[in-house]
């Protein structure tokens, strides 16, 4: 990125992803470079298309919002600020349209932890290492995400498991190997 405004804008788009529940861990690193490099480079296209065009001529429809981008990386004003963060975060939501919003309830309620608990006939269902209790009680054990709540992993009894306390720090928030 040669460009400061472009860091700042991406730098917003994922702060707002982040605040509105977006599961932006599934999305790849390549994935992310994918759409910065198309992006810039769209941005580019439409500054040299406006460059290259005759006198009277307008830019094609699909390379003004960009050369409107590339114009207002010059100005640093909150109108301008806020144009180029709202058309990149319409670009970034065409891209990844089926982006997936984290559940609200980040918990296992005590019935949910419950129920899981029982299903798990009381024994760590993950072991990670030699240090597994195995067998718990239920103080000794934790409901815990299957599929990680930071993965977008809801927070239900199908996807709970019971893990003691000891595993379940171990695991975090890795994905079941």
């Amino acid at each position: 990125m040669k460009k400061n405004p472009d860091f700042i804008t991406l730098c917003m788009v994922c702060s707002y992803l982040d605040q509105k529940g977006y599961v932006i861990d599934g999305i790849s690193g390549p994935d992310w470079v994918d759409f910065i490099e198309t992006f810039l480079l769209k941005v580019a296209e439409a500054k040299d298309a406006f460059r290259k065009l005759p006198e009277g001529q307008s830019l094609s429809a699909d390379l003004l919002p960009y050369y409107r981008y590339e114009t207002n990386r010059r100005r640093e004003g909150k109108k301008e600020i806020k144009e180029r963060f709202e058309f990149m975060i319409e670009k970034f939501l065409e891209k990844f349209p089926s982006i997936d919003r984290k559940d609200p309830q980040r918990l296992f309620d005590e019935y949910q932890k419950l129920l899981i608990f029982q299903r798990a006939g009381h024994k760590c269902q993950e072991p990670q290492d030699s240090e597994c209790a195995g067998e718990t009680t239920y103080s000794e054990g934790e409901a815990d995400h299957i599929i990680p709540w930071t993965h977008g992993g809801p927070t239900s009894v199908e996807n709970g498991q019971w893990l003691c306390k000891h595993c379940n720090k171990v695991k975090n928030a890795r994905l079941k190997r």
